[in-house]
This record gives structure tokens, C-alpha cells and sequence, in this order.
């Protein structure tokens, strides 16, 4: 096929490109485009793409990474001649599909061709590099980094779409960014956000997976920390967003800046297809509404009209979740492909049920369907295959095209059943009670509102995927629990019908807000008003936030604010408070849900510090207590008065003093380690950390030179230190709660040392031995097992549970070594 250029045609260059990728794909099979994830933008969207661009130089570096035929550089340079803009390009476009660099040789010499009869200068290099490997330096922490990565004004691309494994070298370069099987389109965007100038942009089209879910936490959380989001587009239809492609990914288009100052608004656009002139809408909203922090996770959710943002809203106002319902949500552990061995036909007294996605029918849980109905063998309870047939809620993982509700769920009613034990398989997600099992109206009332049609809304608005993972739902928020059981008494008794719940919802919330006006403003109230005055995030203008202020106030309901105290508490404390003197039981395992959604919070804002009476003790302490600062203990004690407005103002004043005085008072009892010979690392304070540091530092260089830290846990941060790839190399899982405290390696005589810091803990005794054995069993290392001790006193009170042939180490007298059966010193099991 010869291909023309009518150069007449105001869009002939855009269209001139796409049907060289038209020609280039006839070259191309299918299962070909899907390794290489290799799909060529088209004409329409890449139009769009350069519309977003905001030219604000004279002289212009552009980055296109994957760039294929080159349709994007393209449509930047079609918009500059459009416009009759002054502007030079020098374009960088990475490719390294040989049968691919012929066209985009073309279609870069014709926008050379077309840029120069304009007046404009354009330069290109066609750069036929891995983009990830050769820019790998960028990850690694020398001046070398600094000095050779060139810096662009923009980057705009189409990355490739596919999974590689995490034992991938691309996994290995962005270790920091991966969880899981990570996809390789957005390595690209974090390569291309380390190359941006300061206050460059970037522009991609990708799949909306990052926005959400737990395989792209690491990635939200440093990528955003750099970009600033500006606009974000969406595609409504999953087909027809490529030319020619059967493609079926919900895509977004991401325009962000890298600069320090976040702006407060957001532009979210959306349309059916990529003929995007022909559905286009778009709406503005502020950017605390689409990227929530709660919990630190960094959700995009992507509302594209008011009536969505009226939903995230509705959402916002409520607090509680399944966790502090002392609730959990898990996936069903029977696994076709791995429990053969138990599954069988279902026969009845000598079988347990076996529950898939069609045993779902209308909200129920049917069973037995027909002839087809599998069971397992009871003795997969000793691998915990089967469940005590209790009251559940079941979620389908996954949902069909055509089913109109994402969220799809059934109650498992165990009084419908003389079952003793049941199996869910591997694609139903299930609720339960923690301790104990559902009552029947928590399980009905549960299940009606997550059948409703608001919280379909919500899924869809924060999650782009069909499937519905127990990560999903976990943080998913909940009315409160009184109307959980209310809805499931009432769905029960036959007086509340599932078509109606969504107006009970939105009547919930309003009756609440109405009550806010009320004549008698109780001290919850009070206490929400406080927080909403003082700026808080909205995620904090809740009860458990308010409850969570007047019990470090001690602010009981008569009580009056003038009379506020500082007292030190515990979570456990506070939670108590809350349940004496307000009645509002939270459940035991909500302790950390309230630490990381209202304490941590609490912090930021100055108004409480951790650990006032001793700023050494370990973060994981369970004796970690949170007290009021002096200075908001001062506004607080003059709210409700004439003074409140001049506190208030003098607290918001001093707020970045105050930021850096408790900054610096948590900094002054870190404990610096010297990992490598130029690389400090600061631990929390705390007696466990201060042996850490004796380990790495004294211990290494005497009984372990040469070796290497593969691993060192912080009492804060457990993951302080992780070589990942060292770790896969050894067969060693990545289990952060179970490895030891330090690990480190020597190489030349392939020994590995297994160290355990004991302050609080235990030492290596015969179970930790048997533990470790069975963890480090396929790494080929020669094992070290060394129990670290401060000094011989605390050695005296484990003396007696060390296991033999192992190494005990004295931090106070670092050139002794103990081995426990006397036959050999330092080697190996």
C-alpha cells in the first residue's frame, strides 16, 4: 500500500500517521500487539492530548516514550503550525520496535518538513533504547544520576500495556514503585516523571488502574507526591478508544505538573469514545474531592458530573467501616486449580458445599443449582479450605459487561442450611465477624447497603475495574452501625424494600445535618464544629474525630471547654473514654483505624504530640500515648467564648512555627546508622533501634565484614531497608512481619546472617529456629542465627529459652561472641 500526503487537507499530517500505523499493524498479529502492549493512539485522542500541552517557552524539549509512528509529537507539531506559533521542539522519541522506526522516520521528517516552512526549528533523535533499562540510573542514589539525566518541558506518551513478573529487571529497577505484578505502563510514568524539568508537564494515556487498588499504592504515593494532577479524562466505553484495536482497558488521559505548589482545583473531562468533540463534557472540582488521602493511600476517584460529586460527598460524611463494625472482608480460599485433590460431586452428609459466582441468584445464595454441584471433602478443614457455616455476605469478585450493578452480593443465611461447614471458591469475596459470626440484621442490613444503587455509584467513580477485590471494600465507609441493623430489621420484617435504600440513605444523612441546626448543640457537635474551624481535613468532620478530641480534652458532656486538660492516652485509652461517657463502643480491632485516620491527622495539625514524656519510646509501642499541645490546649479552652476567633487566628498563624518545633523535638532522639560509607539512615527512637544500629554498625564490621544489609527493619517504618532483588535471588519471602531484624549477607562465603534484636522480644529459641528454617528453606545460604542483647543483663533473662547452635551477641562488649553448644564458633547450621 503506498501511502499519499495531501498536503491541501488543514489535518492531513494526523491523518497521513494514522494510516501508516494502519499499514504497520497488517504486519503485526494479535497475540504479537499484546506481548509488546503496543497500541498506536489515534488521530482524535492524540489531537486532544496536544490540546492539553501549554507551550510557555520559546524553545521547547519534548519527551515521547513509546512514541511508535510518532502520532503525538505529530499532533503537537500540527497544533503549532495550526496556531502559527513561534516555537523550536528538539523531541527525544523512544522505540525500539525495529519494524516500527521506518514510519516514525517518516512522520518525523515531515514534521521537520512542516515546522521549518512555518519559521519553526524541530530536531529529533529516534532513540531505539529499552526506555526503562537505559534509564535506570535515575533509581539509583549517586551524583552520576544528577549529572547525566537530560531534563524535559514535556512529556507525552501512549507507554506500552502489559504485566511483567516481579522477578522482571524492570521490577528490580522500580522496586520502590512495585506491589505485586506490576504493569509495565507505569514504570514509564514514573521514568518520565524523574526526566521533567521543575514545573514540566506530562501527559499520558494509559489504562485507569493506577487511580485505585493495592498494587498501585507504592506508585500513588511517590508519583503524586512529585506531579500534580491538572486534568484528567475519561472514556466512558471501553471500545473504540483505538483505531482498528480490540482493545477493551478503561483508559485515562493524565495532564500533571511537576511543581511545589499544588493548585486547588481539577479538571475532569469525559467522553463516550475517542471521538471526543462529539460527547464532550467536563466539570471542575476541588482536588481534595477526587484525591483522598484517608488512610494514606491516595485514591484518584474521577467524578464526571455533579450528581457523581454529590455521591463522593454523601460518602465523605460517614465514618465507620467494616473494621470498626469488628468486621473483615477475605477472598474465598478454595482454589480450583490448586485443591483438586478435595473438590468433588457434591454429596450430600459426605461432602461440604462448594459456592462459585452462579450460586449468586437475586441477593440469595442458592444450593444445590442441579447435577453440576460440587462439593469438598471435610478434610479440607486442616487446610482451612472450609468454613463454619455462619451468616455471611458473599460479593462476586468479578461482574459481567452486561450486569448493571459492579457490587454484586447474596446473603449466605446459615439458619436456610443444615450445613456444618461450607466452601467458597476463589471469585467470591466474603464478610464476616471477626470474633463470633453476624447477626442475621447485621448481615441483611450490610448486604442492603451494599446492593444499593449509591454504592454502585461510589465503586464506579473510585474503581475503573469490573472486578471487585476485598482491598475494595475494606475501606469502602458505612453509615453508621445503628442504621446498619436498623435497614437489616427492617429489610427482615418485610418493612423496607432494597428499591428504597438509597433514599434512606440520603434521608440519613440529611436528618444528621438537620440536627447540626438543632437548638441544643451537644458537645460531640461541638467539638465537630471545633475541628471544621480549626481546618481539618473533611475526613476528620466526623464523630469518631469528635469523640477523639474531648477524650484527650477530657471533656466530658457537662463539661465546660474552659475546663479542658491535657491528659496522655492510649488508643485503647480514648476508645475506652468514648465508650464510659458518650456510649459509642468501637471494636478492638478499630485501634488502628482511628491512630491512622483521626490521630495521625491530629498530628499534622499540631494539635496533639506523641510520646511527650518520653520522646524515645518505640513507635510500635504499645504504651505510645498522644497528648494536646500547650498551644491548642489554649484555643481550646477559649472556644465558645469571645476569645475563640483571636485563638483561632494566632494558632492558624503560628501553625508552620509550630509544625517545625515538634519536628524538631520528634528529630532530636532518631538514631542515625550508618548503613554504607556515604549513606546515612535516621531510625524512630526507641532501645530496639539503638541495638539495630550496634548490629549494623559494630556487629557487621567484626564478625561480618564484607557483607551485605539486605534487610532492616524500623519500629516505624518495617521496611526501612529491603533489597528486593537480593532477597528473590536467595528464595527468600518478602515478609516484612516475619523476617528477622536484620539480615545480612556475605556473598564470597554465601553465609547468611539471621539477627534477631532482643529488647522487648524474644530470643532465637527452638520455635523461632523451626520458624526460619521452614521460611529460608529454598535459600541456598549457609545460615547464621545470632540473638543481639544490649548487654549480659538482658541476656540473663533468656538465658534459658536460647536454641542450641546458636550465636548470642553483646552490644556493651561488641568483639565477644557466645555460641550455644561449644563444638564450632561462627558457621553455619
Amino acid at each position: 500500500m503506498r501511502i499519499q500526503l495531501e498536503k491541501e487537507t488543514s489535518q492531513s499530517l494526523l491523518e497521513y500517521i494514522e494510516l501508516l500505523s494502519i499499514e504497520k499493524n497488517k504486519s503485526v498479529t494479535e497475540n504479537e500487539k499484546k506481548e509488546k502492549g503496543q497500541y498506536f493512539t489515534s488521530a482524535n485522542i492524540a489531537e486532544f492530548m496536544a490540546g492539553l500541552v501549554v507551550f510557555n517557552k520559546r524553545n521547547m524539549k519534548v519527551l515521547d516514550c513509546g512514541s511508535g509512528t510518532g502520532m503525538l509529537t505529530a499532533a503537537l507539531i500540527q497544533r503549532i503550525v495550526q496556531e502559527d506559533r513561534s516555537i523550536n521542539i528538539e523531541v527525544d522519541l523512544y522505540e525500539n520496535d525495529e519494524k516500527v522506526l521506518p514510519f516514525l522516520e517518516k512522520s518525523m521528517e515531515l514534521c521537520r518538513e512542516q515546522m521549518e516552512a512555518k519559521g519553526n526549528k524541530f530536531t529529533y533523535s529516534i532513540l531505539s533504547d529499552d526506555f526503562i533499562i537505559s534509564n535506570s540510573f535515575l533509581f539509583e542514589d549517586t551524583l552520576f544520576t544528577i549529572s547525566k539525566s537530560n531534563k524535559y518541558d514535556v512529556a507525552i506518551s501512549n507507554p506500552p500495556y502489559y504485566k511483567v513478573n516481579k522477578n522482571h529487571e524492570y521490577s528490580s529497577i522500580l522496586k520502590d514503585y512495585v506491589h505485586g505484578q506490576p504493569n509495565v505502563y507505569f514504570m514509564f510514568m514514573a521514568i518520565a516523571e524523574k526526566l521533567l524539568e521543575n514545573n514540566g508537564q506530562l501527559v499520558f494515556i494509559t489504562p485507569r488502574s493506577y487511580c485505585s487498588g493495592a498494587y498501585f499504592e507504592k506508585f500513588r504515593s511517590i508519583f503524586f507526591e512529585n506531579i500534580d494532577p491538572d486534568h484528567i479524562h475519561l472514556f466512558t466505553s471501553r471500545k473504540g478508544n483505538f483505531k482498528g484495536e480490540k482493545v477493551l482497558q478503561e483508559n485515562v488521559i493524565l495532564s500533571g505538573f511537576k511543581r511545589s505548589k499544588i493548585e486547588e482545583y481539577i479538571t475532569i473531562s469525559s467522553s463516550l469514545t475517542s471521538e471526543i468533540n462529539e460527547s464532550y463534557h467536563q466539570e471542575t472540582f476541588k482536588k481534595s474531592l477526587v484525591i483522598d488521602s484517608t488512610d494514606q493511600i491516595n485514591l484518584l476517584r474521577l467524578p464526571t458530573n455533579i450528581e457523581e460529586k454529590e455521591t463522593l460527598t454523601l460518602f465523605d460524611n460517614w465514618t465507620n467501616n467494616l473494621s470498626l463494625m469488628n468486621m473483615n472482608i477475605s477472598t474465598g480460599p478454595v482454589v480450583n486449580f490448586r485443591n483438586k485433590e478435595f473438590i468433588t460431586e457434591y454429596r450430600e452428609s459426605e461432602t461440604y458445599p462448594l459456592l462459585f459466582m452462579k450460586n449468586i441468584k437475586n441477593m440469595e445464595v442458592v444450593f444445590p443449582l442441579g447435577k453440576d454441584d460440587e462439593g469438598i471433602t471435610p478434610d479440607s478443614e486442616k487446610k482451612k479450605l472450609a468454613l463454619p457455616s455462619n451468616n455471611y455476605i458473599l460479593v462476586k469478585r468479578f461482574t459481567s459487561k452486561e450486569q448493571k450493578k459492579r457490587v454484586d452480593v447474596a446473603i449466605y443465611n446459615a439458619s436456610k442450611f443444615d450445613f456444618k461447614m461450607v466452601g467458597l471458591e476463589n471469585h467470591l469475596n466474603y464478610i464476616y465477624k471477626e470474633e463470633g459470626a453476624l447477626t442475621i440484621e447485621e448481615t441483611y442490613g450490610i448486604a442492603a447497603f451494599l446492593n444499593s444503587n449509591l454504592v454502585d455509584k461510589y465503586f464506579r467513580i473510585v474503581n475503573g475495574n469490573t472486578q471487585v477485590n476485598a482491598s475494595d471494600i475494606r475501606p469502602l465507609p458505612f453509615p453508621e452501625y445503628d442504621f446498619i441493623v436498623e435497614l437489616g430489621k427492617g429489610i427482615i420484617q418485610n418493612e423496607i424494600e432494597y428499591k428504597n435504600v438509597d433514599e434512606l440513605l440520603k434521608n440519613y444523612f440529611k436528618n444528621r445535618k438537620d440536627r447540626m441546626g438543632g437548638e441544643k448543640v451537644d458537645k460531640e457537635e461541638q467539638a465537630l464544629d471545633a475541628l471544621v474551624q480549626l481546618g481539618l481535613p473533611k475526613k476528620q468532620h466526623n464523630q469518631r474525630s469528635a469523640l477523639t478530641l474531648l477524650a484527650l480534652l477530657n471533656l466530658k458532656e457537662d463539661d465546660a471547654w474552659a475546663n479542658a486538660q491535657k491528659r496522655l492516652l492510649r488508643v485503647v485509652d480514648i476508645m475506652d473514654y468514648m465508650a464510659e461517657h458518650y456510649d459509642k463502643q468501637y471494636a478492638p480491632n478499630s485501634r488502628e483505624t482511628i491512630r491512622r485516620q483521626t490521630i495521625h491527622q491530629f498530628e499534622q495539625a499540631n494539635l496533639i504530640e506523641r510520646n511527650p514524656d518520653d520522646p524515645t519510646r518505640p513507635t510500635n509501642s504499645g504504651n505510645t500515648v498522644y497528648a494536646v499541645t500547650d498551644e491548642f490546649l489554649s484555643v481550646a479552652r477559649a472556644y465558645g467564648s469571645e476569645k475563640w476567633e483571636e485563638k483561632l487566628l494566632w494558632f492558624k498563624n503560628i501553625f508552620s512555627t509550630l509544625t517545625e518545633k515538634y519536628e524538631r523535638k520528634r528529630n532530636i532522639n532518631r538514631v542515625p546508622i550508618m548503613v554504607k560509607d556515604d549513606v546515612v539512615l535516621y531510625l524512630s527512637s526507641g532501645e530496639h533501634n539503638i541495638l539495630q544500629k550496634n548490629i549494623v554498625e559494630d556487629f557487621a564490621s567484626i564478625f561480618a565484614q564484607g557483607s551485605e544489609l539486605l534487610y532492616l527493619g524500623d519500629t516505624a517504618n518495617k521496611s526501612l531497608v529491603v533489597e528486593n532483588e537480593k532477597l528473590d535471588k536467595l528464595n527468600i519471602p518478602i515478609s516484612h512481619d516475619k523476617l528477622p531484624d536484620v539480615l545480612l549477607y556475605d556473598e564470597k562465603k554465601n553465609w547468611i546472617f539471621l539477627i534477631e534484636a532482643v529488647t522487648s522480644h524474644g530470643p532465637i529459641g527452638p520455635k523461632r529456629v523451626y520458624e526460619l528454617e521452614k521460611m529460608f528453606e529454598r535459600c541456598p545460604a549457609g545460615k547464621i542465627y545470632v540473638t543481639a542483647f544490649p548487654d549480659i543483663r538482658t541476656f540473663k533473662q533468656y538465658a534459658e529459652d536460647i536454641a542450641f547452635e546458636t550465636e548470642v551477641w553483646f552490644a556493651d562488649m561488641p568483639e565477644h561472641m557466645l555460641h550455644f553448644n561449644g563444638d564450632r564458633f561462627m558457621g553455619p547450621r
